[in-house]
């Protein structure tokens, strides 16, 4: 009897956004339009040495020694200087694309006049598909808003949804005259952090409302069901470095990998890229940095003590809460995250 109580009361917990897991989790996020996020693929770049005037197809095949897999996003020729960079995209999705600089060197399709390949910077990007943590903590980034109504909720909530938007906030104009940031009567004005622009504006055509005039510093032209070209407009979200330095006292508890614990806490709080090449969205745009929640976050199991400080330049440092404008967003990076010992 016992088990057929636990099931009815797993079934009636299914339905909340807190206690649904799995299957049960998309359905809620379904009803306000949105859907788990499926796995990435990694992308980078390579320098590749080789003779003047050879093509590299797309078609071409390079790979670190473990044989993760990249292939180039178009054809480059190797001009004078007898190298070509070439935009590159892991073949699976994943977090094990995200490789480190210099480990890209095998060249798995050999072709005359190419003879070495190696990625100068770390590829990035890849990941996993979300997770029920993740999706839930979108969730409420929306507030609930349903993706595609006509709203600025709306508007937002849709484009938290494109593949590689972290934030992104809309703000709208409702007088009759231009506003004090220039925006013109009637308008919106969509800030965002990461997405492709064609992504963005479509996500934006797709969920305003009729007649309504888009705003910002970006300009893309889109079609829109009926095959008409629809001029959008919006902002990509300016980003606010933040540096962190602290020093701990560790007890006996300390794990053996609590830096590593610590950076990825503060990573996930704020949002930024880690040591494993996952971006995490962290706070919302226009959401401050606040200092007392910093040393929650970054307080694991086996810190008895620590002295933490904030920067937006590495360079001047102070105890305070870091303040966000509407147009950013804060994001750090595990590198950003500097870990001392008393």
């Amino acid at each position: 009897m016992s088990i057929l109580w636990q099931l009815a009361e797993k079934v009636y917990f299914s339905a909340f956004v807190d206690d649904a897991d799995g299957i049960d989790l998309d359905k809620v996020a379904k009803n306000i339009g949105k859907t788990r996020k499926g796995p990435e693929k990694s992308r980078g770049a390579v320098t590749i040495d080789g003779t003047e005037g050879v093509t590299i197809p797309a078609d071409f095949i390079v790979g670190t020694q473990n044989d993760v897999i990249f292939k180039p996003t178009e054809a480059v020729t190797i001009d004078d200087t007898g190298e070509a960079v070439v935009e590159i995209e892991a073949v699976k999705s994943g977090v094990e694309g995200n490789v480190p600089a210099n480990t890209i060197t095998k060249i798995i399709t050999p072709i005359a006049g190419i003879n070495q390949v190696t990625n100068n910077e770390p590829t990035h990007g890849g990941r996993d598909a979300e997770t029920d943590a993740e999706l839930r903590e979108r969730y409420y980034q929306s507030g609930g808003a349903i993706a595609g109504a006509a709203t600025t909720d709306g508007v937002r909530a849709t484009l938290l949804e494109v593949p590689g938007v972290r934030a992104a906030i809309t703000i709208q104009n409702t007088s009759m005259e231009v506003d004090n940031e220039g925006r013109p009567p009637k308008s919106i004005h969509c800030y965002v952090l990461g997405g492709k622009p064609e992504d963005i504006a479509n996500a934006i055509l797709s969920s305003k409302a009729g007649g309504i005039e888009t705003y910002g510093s970006e300009t893309e032209t889109v079609k829109d069901l009926s095959g008409q070209e629809q001029v959008i407009k919006f902002s990509f979200a300016e980003v606010v470095p933040v540096y962190i330095r602290m020093t701990i006292r560790r007890s006996t508890k300390y794990p053996l990998d609590g830096d590593g614990r610590i950076r990825t806490a503060l990573v996930r709080y704020i949002g930024g890229e880690d040591a494993d090449g996952v971006i995490y969205s962290g706070l919302a745009m226009k959401e401050n940095v606040v200092y007392y929640q910093l040393t929650k976050v970054a307080g694991i199991d086996g810190v008895d003590d620590l002295d933490l400080e904030v920067s937006t330049d590495g360079t001047n440092w102070n105890k305070n809460s870091i303040e966000i404008a509407s147009n950013q967003k804060a994001e750090t990076s595990h590198e950003n995250v500097v870990i001392n010992y008393a």
